[in-house]
């Protein structure tokens, strides 16, 4: 965890590392355990020939050239009757074993290991509803799309998610293609939008555009095939959209914020005039609003001044 979080502060993981990061392990690790197999194989092999050369020296005279190697030499110690070498033999073992065991774990962990927790644009995409409600299907294909697109804009996945974030609060979906087809009793339409990120933006403002656009069947032969990678886009932060109905007009500040029912507090600097202003909603008994820490009363408005301000205002349970 602690390598994929380095790997992020330098550059952002692309969709494809992440998704062939448990293979890439599992790789990895059988590829450690064959080294055991090979080093087990010789540690046999000294064995045999070291039991050859002790028990039938003048036919196998040859094999001494070997006792300068410190496994065949102890090998023969201890076909000869020198146990004080086996301690040493036995070290070689529990360490080549400690090797195969800490590689058989490492496969166990990374079958359950969630990677994509390391995909950083999920940080930005888990904000929209349409996305964290997608099907595991409609996640995977909006996200191939969004790498395919970072590619041909020669952008970071992550730097594009937030690309893709200020298009949707500023900009609109691009118009769609629709063709009426009619065929005897029945009548079709065809949809067509161009690929690009007003498509990812339209998939991200309803369900209905994310199921229309992207519940394609994955691509034959996807790793999202294994039944571990079901659930596996999950994001680290789940973010909320907050309305804090904040509105200046000739130097009246007027609230109406909404918090969500699992945030107790936010504090919001606002500037007007050149002149930072502080405004903390929390949760209260009742509804409350204090300027510099005197209480207003029958007012949801302030007056805002050339000197910064701090506003704090209690919400009563009921609208919060």
């Amino acid at each position: 965890a602690f390598a994929l979080e380095e790997q992020n502060r330098f550059s952002t993981l692309t969709y494809d590392e992440i998704m062939g990061m448990r293979r890439a392990l599992f790789c990895a690790m059988l590829e450690k355990l064959a080294g055991v197999v090979v080093e087990l194989k010789i540690v046999a092999h000294a064995r045999k020939l070291a039991r050859l050369f002790v028990r039938h020296r003048r036919l196998f005279s040859f094999l001494k050239v070997y006792l300068k190697y410190p496994l065949f030499f102890r090998s023969c110690a201890i076909e000869a009757g020198f146990d004080f070498e086996r301690d040493k033999l036995d070290g070689v073992l529990r360490r080549i074993r400690h090797e195969a065991e800490c590689a058989l774990d490492a496969i166990e962990k990374a079958g359950e290991f969630d990677f994509s927790r390391f995909y950083t644009p999920l940080e930005i995409l888990s904000k929209y509803d349409a996305f964290e409600c997608a099907s595991d299907v409609e996640k995977q294909n909006f996200l191939a799309a969004l790498k395919k697109m970072s590619d041909k804009e020669n952008l970071d996945e992550f730097v594009f998610a937030i690309k893709l974030d200020k298009f949707c609060k500023t900009a609109m979906s691009a118009h769609r293609k629709v063709v009426s087809l009619d065929f005897s009793r029945y009548s079709f339409r065809v949809v067509a939008q161009k690929a690009d990120v007003s498509m990812l933006a339209a998939a991200l403002s309803s369900s209905e555009n994310m199921r229309l656009l992207f519940s394609k069947p994955i691509p034959k032969g996807s790793i999202t095939k294994n039944e571990k990678f079901k659930n596996s886009f999950e994001p680290i932060y789940h973010f909320h959209t907050l309305n804090f109905g904040i509105s200046v007009k000739d130097g009246l500040l007027k609230v109406e914020p909404r918090l969500p029912s699992d945030i107790n507090s936010a504090e919001v600097v606002f500037s007007y005039g050149g002149i930072n202003h502080t405004l903390m909603i929390k949760r209260g008994e009742q509804r409350e609003i204090s300027v510099n820490g005197t209480r207003l009363h029958g007012t949801n408005e302030v007056r805002l001044s050339d000197k910064p301000l701090y506003i704090e205002l209690s919400l009563e349970p009921a609208q919060v």
